[in-house]
């Protein structure tokens, strides 16, 4: 599948962050919902690295390896990839890291400029 993310990724206002968002809620499927930790891989590790272990099965999340979705260079630079070793750590930690972002009265300001 080839896909092109020229307007998106190019914009880095939240305009573009919005664009770059449904863009990859399209190629997962209209009405696909990303958990706010599968998009950040989909960012951490390019497009379609971050799709495989996006749509990767819930059972080998715990068995597959993080290394396999990063440049050696880059993996050995991330001390957070390399603590949670595995895909389904890695996710988690980082939900729980944006979890508790989301408590600062920054995220709070930031999220009530967009209602529900």
């Amino acid at each position: 599948m080839l896909i092109c993310f020229s307007l998106g990724d190019k914009l880095s206002d939240p305009a573009g962050r919005a664009v770059r968002h449904e863009q990859k809620r399209t190629i997962l499927g209209y009405g696909a919902t990303l958990t706010a930790a599968e998009l950040e891989m989909m960012n951490l590790t390019g497009d379609g690295n971050g799709i495989d272990m996006v749509l990767m099965p819930a059972e080998w999340r715990n068995r597959v390896p993080t290394a396999n979705f990063f440049q050696p260079g880059g993996y050995e630079r991330n001390p957070v990839v390399i603590r949670n070793n595995v895909v389904a750590k890695l996710l988690a930690a980082t939900n729980a890291k944006m979890d508790e972002e989301m408590k600062l009265q920054g995220a709070k300001d930031l999220a009530a400029l967009f209602p529900k």
